[in-house]
């Protein structure tokens, strides 16, 4: 009997090779298959990492030849064919063009073919103050191409990092961005406002007092009154805190306020206190006029002839004015006035009730919200670009600076990461980028 051969096993086809990218760093980790361990373990920005299949959602990855550990694979990006973006010696000119990015392929296609420019514009641009002295080299997640006019634009995606020092700069940049309140007080002290001020005065200070966040960002309060004696039109009293406000006697005894129906000269104490200060880009600042509602709207007090419809102020670049009426009697002067104040933007006229005193301080919160929708200066960013520059890693800001832009935060298996990396989109620029296998 002849005994059949063995035919010898087929060896099993290799298993393709596969790259991973870590999407931060330092990520939980396990030295075995088992996972019943884990430890934190620091990985290079754009290295390749040779990987294969762990266990379910698990990847293993060589770090170096004796050495491999088990990441989930949701804190990777792994492709077949590692490439990368590098940067050439065009990105270390001064005098490049900074690059923008964008979150969508979709918004940037539309971008570049001229769709709807207006609401595909970029997410984020590059900042810099010289020119970078560092080169850069992203691995490249997608690419693709767009025709314009019959030319093809490269467009790719690509890992950014972003280091927790940037960050954090960045978070504290823009929540230092919130500017403080200037309060300008212009005050009728004359005799009808006797008592009814008092109270106005004490209930806005009380419901300050209520309001903690709003008394932290007022920087300084000043005060000009008007209508003290006939003699006396107005008065600058200066800067004072607001615990000196509340102890200000306004209608001190011995003094002769009377008024006899005569309107008051409110424009007098507008004008003092618009000469008194000067222009402070660094706060919101605020004129808040408390007065009776009988009040002049012209005078001579800078020896020229000034009248509600043409005075200017000058107090700031967009200043907010609320005008209170403190006095129970008919008129509509002080109204009047407050809809006639040129180069206010934001006028709100108060008339006299019992919630007067809330009414003034809840306008003096929208004041503050409203500077969250404020351009915040490009400088305060500084120390991001610090920050970027010391790990070598490009700076992008958010295409609108307000104390409300966010950079897209840390997932939180990076929570106590160094640096963690988002996916954003650009056009390559062939001056400024090379791609590379390598």
């Amino acid at each position: 009997m002849q005994l059949a051969q063995a035919t010898p096993a087929s060896p099993s086809p290799a298993a393709p090779k596969v790259f991973a990218f870590a999407k931060a760093s330092p990520l939980p980790v396990s030295d075995t298959e088992a996972l019943t361990d884990s430890h934190p373990q620091n990985f290079e920005f754009g290295k390749a990492y040779e990987a294969t299949e762990g266990p379910a959602s698990y990847l293993k990855l060589k770090l170096q030849d004796d050495k491999y550990v088990y990441v989930r694979s949701t804190y990777l990006t792994t492709m077949g064919s590692p490439q990368w973006l590098a940067s050439t010696s065009g990105y270390n000119r001064p005098d490049r063009p900074k690059i923008q990015f964008w979150e969508s392929a979709v918004r940037l296609n539309e971008f570049l073919s001229g769709e709807n420019r207006q609401s595909s514009q970029y997410d984020y641009e590059e900042y810099f103050e010289a020119e970078p002295s560092f080169q850069l080299k992203l691995p490249v997640v997608e690419r693709d191409a767009v025709d314009v006019l019959g030319r093809q634009i490269k467009i790719m995606s690509v890992m950014m990092p972003i280091s927790r020092q940037m960050y954090q700069a960045f978070e504290t940049a823009k929540s230092g961005s919130e500017r403080p309140i200037d309060l300008d007080f212009v005050v009728d002290v004359s005799g009808s406002t006797n008592g009814f001020l008092e109270r106005a005065v004490g209930g806005v200070l009380k419901s300050l007092g209520r309001n903690e966040q709003l008394r932290k960002r007022i920087r300084s309060t000043v005060v000009a009154t008007f209508g003290a004696t006939r003699s006396n039109k107005s008065a600058f009293l200066g800067k004072m805190s607001l615990s000196e406000v509340e102890k200000v006697v306004w209608h001190p005894s011995g003094v002769d306020q009377t008024t006899d129906g005569e309107r008051e000269p409110l424009l007098d104490g507008l004008v003092t206190m618009n000469n008194s200060l000067k222009a402070d880009d660094a706060a919101a600042q605020v004129l808040v006029v408390l007065s009776g509602a009988d009040v002049e709207l012209a005078t001579t007090a800078s020896s020229l002839p000034v009248n509600i419809g043409n005075f200017e102020l000058s107090l700031h670049t967009q200043p907010s004015a609320i005008f209170a009426q403190v006095t129970p009697e008919p008129g509509d002067d002080l109204k009047n006035a407050s809809r006639q104040l040129k180069n206010v933007p934001r006028v709100r006229y108060v008339d006299y009730s019992e919630a007067m005193a809330d009414e003034i301080v809840m306008e003096l919160v929208r004041v503050g919200e409203s500077q969250k929708n404020a351009v915040v200066s490009l400088r305060n960013f500084a120390p991001v670009l610090a920050a970027g520059n010391e790990k070598r890693m490009m700076t992008f800001l958010p295409r609108t600076l307000t104390p409300t832009s966010i950079l897209p935060a840390r997932p939180p298996y990076a929570a106590q990461s160094e640096w963690y990396t988002i996916r954003l989109w650009l056009t390559v620029n062939d001056s400024i980028w090379k791609e590379t296998a390598q």
